[in-house]
């Protein structure tokens, strides 16, 4: 058999900038060429030769260049997931509190001790989980790429609660 038949063996290679803490990997179309790079969008490793850059630093493997795009990435559907699930705990826990559901467990309060777990439960259970869920929709929304409905509902969500968590907290302050 002669030496260009043979399948090239796949060697360790040393780490490049972009594929820095992975494995290192050679580029996924050409196995005996290093990786120089990892696509943006499904992490493949590739040689320069495969490489479609961008403007902005984006770098796609051949076949992410040539698909027909997504309108919605997976790390933006996760984005979107974690924003919807903070907003129906935030607003659960906005109910369950402002509902007066919560009213026999500090009816043994004084009111200071009232107003310092309230506090608590409502900056908690209330607020943290909004600016969570805030922070995870607006990274989920793209600039380049067109952005649903169902992306855009749940950081406006989040903002509305954490707009009435300040409304309250102004209106508290001049209850005086």
């Amino acid at each position: 058999m002669s030496e260009a038949s043979k399948s090239p063996e796949v060697q360790p290679l040393t780490p490049s900038p972009e594929l820095e803490g992975n494995p290192v990997l050679a580029c996924r179309s050409h196995p005996s060429v290093k990786a120089e790079a990892a696509c943006k969008h499904c992490d493949a490793p590739i040689c320069n030769t495969c490489a479609f850059t961008y403007p902005n630093g984006l770098v796609l493997c051949p076949s992410c260049a040539s698909a027909k795009p997504e309108v919605m990435t997976p790390k933006r559907i996760q984005g979107r997931r974690m924003s919807y699930i903070m907003a129906g705990i935030a607003t659960f826990f906005f109910i369950v509190i402002f509902g007066g559901y919560t009213a026999p467990l500090f009816d043994t309060m004084t009111e200071d001790e009232y107003e310092t777990v309230a506090g608590f439960l409502i900056i908690f259970l209330v607020l943290a989980p909004a600016i969570a869920g805030l922070s995870f929709g607006i990274g989920s929304l793209n600039k380049r790429r067109g952005n649903p409905l169902s992306i855009l509902v749940p950081p406006i969500w989040n903002g509305i609660l954490i707009g009435m968590f300040v409304l309250l907290t102004i209106i508290g302050l001049f209850a005086y």
